[in-house]
Order: structure tokens, then sequence, then C-alpha cells
């Protein structure tokens, strides 16, 4: 087995930068140029990038390594979390965060049956309940034309 020498690989490295699958034409170009046979050109590009994928598989394992050393740190401090029943991301106890969610549930069921009483209201005023609606915008300010009171409406509904 032929050694290259440093002039063969300090010529081969630099064409490599710029061609790293040279086609044959290229392989037999810089064979003759550096008085290398084509096929010692052609094997030492394929061991370049095997060499390079190899690498690159290498420090990808060292940062995967690296990822799962930190893991029981990581476990611990969110088994220290939980054991606080504390949210890990707003840091809220749970316990404070189910009130307020109970809170805010109670306010949506408020404010929906507000919003159907208005729409109640609306369609009222707008006509689309005959019965109840007036005639006229005067009508309108007098509660005798309407045959319920809002606010007797909504205290029923």
């Amino acid at each position: 087995m032929n050694r290259h020498t440093g002039h063969h690989i300090n010529a081969l490295e630099e064409y490599f930068k710029e061609h790293s699958h040279p086609n044959e034409l290229q392989r037999n170009e810089l064979a003759l140029r550096l008085g290398m046979h084509p096929t010692q050109v052609m094997c030492w590009f394929r061991n370049k990038r095997t060499q390079l994928r190899s690498q690159s598989k290498r420090e990808e394992n060292e940062l995967l390594k690296s990822e799962n050393n930190m893991l029981p740190a990581q476990i611990q401090h969110f088994t220290e979390v939980l054991s606080k029943n504390i949210c890990p991301q707003c840091g809220v106890s749970s316990s404070q965060q189910y009130v307020d969610e109970n809170i805010l549930r109670s306010e949506n069921i408020h404010l929906r049956e507000e919003s159907k009483w208005n729409q109640h209201l609306e369609a009222i005023w707008l006509g689309r309940i005959h019965k109840t609606s007036p005639t006229t915008f005067e009508d309108s300010q007098n509660p005798s034309v309407i045959s319920q009171n809002p606010q007797d409406l909504h205290k029923h509904a």
C-alpha cells in the first residue's frame, strides 16, 4: 500500500474543499497533475468522505452523551417541583392554579348567561320577538308597551 506525500495530501485536501465528489474526468486530471494513479485518487476521496462522516457521528454521539448525562439532574428538578405542587413554567402552586381556574370557569358561565340575556334584549328591541316588540322608538322607551320588564326577565332567566 502506497502512502501519499505531504504534497499529495495538501493538494487533495485543497481540491476536496471545492469538489468532494469529483467525477471521473476530474479524478483523472488530478491524478495526472499529482503523478498518482486515478484509482488512488478515487480511494483517497472515498476515504476522506468516510472519515468526515465518522467524525460527524462521533461529535453527534458526544452531544447525545452530554445531553444524556444532564437527564438525572432534570429528573431530580422536576421531581422536586412536583413534590412542591409548583408549575415548572410559571411557578404558581397547583392548588392556586386550580382555584384560579375555577374562578375563571365561574366567570365564564356568568358571561355566557349575560350574553344570552343581552341577545334576548336585542331581539326584543329589534322586533324579532313580536309579542314583546315595541311598535315605535317612543314605545321602546315606555316599559308598559313591552309585555315584561327587562329587569324581571333577567331575574327569571
